[in-house]
């Protein structure tokens, strides 16, 4: 099973969002040999659970259904991980300042060539959206280059 780890700060919005998208497209496609988790750099233990933007934005995608509690990232943790995948850059430099050893983190944007994913917390449900429509995008992108490295197959 290659496993993928989508990291943000809290775990409460983006790395569970991609989880969740990543997760159904592999789902659909029937593959069983990858999987996705999620983390926080900094999970706040008053807030564990999924925000209600994220929830929001989900339903679009015809995600309705999800069990989440924020995980906090611990080096035990992330060495279950094949792939780690950070929301930004700032996260995957934080990343690799707790945990010096890790050779497997990107952020998102060295992934999909684009740009940092947009932070929702504390937004309206559009910037919820907004979110997880660029998670969409880049999740297709993951899709992608896992197939093109031998990581899967449709």
């Amino acid at each position: 099973m290659y496993k993928i780890l989508f990291v943000c700060t809290g775990d409460t919005c983006r790395s569970p969002m991609a989880r969740e998208i990543f997760n159904k497209k592999i789902r659909q496609k029937g593959i069983k040999s990858v999987k996705s988790y999620s983390g926080g750099i900094f999970v706040n233990q008053d807030e564990t659970k999924l925000a209600s933007g994220s929830r929001f934005a989900l339903s679009f995608f015809n995600i309705k259904r999800v069990r989440h509690q924020a995980h906090q990232i611990t080096q035990d943790y992330m060495d279950e991980f094949d792939l780690i995948i950070t929301m930004t850059y700032s996260q995957k430099i934080k990343l690799l300042e707790l945990f010096p050893v890790a050779t497997n983190v990107y952020c998102m944007a060295e992934i999909t060539q684009g740009v940092d994913v947009l932070d929702p917390y504390g937004k309206d449900n559009n910037t919820y959206l907004e979110t997880a429509r660029y998670l969409d995008h880049a999740t297709d992108q993951i899709l992608e280059l896992l197939y093109r490295e031998g990581k899967l197959k449709w």
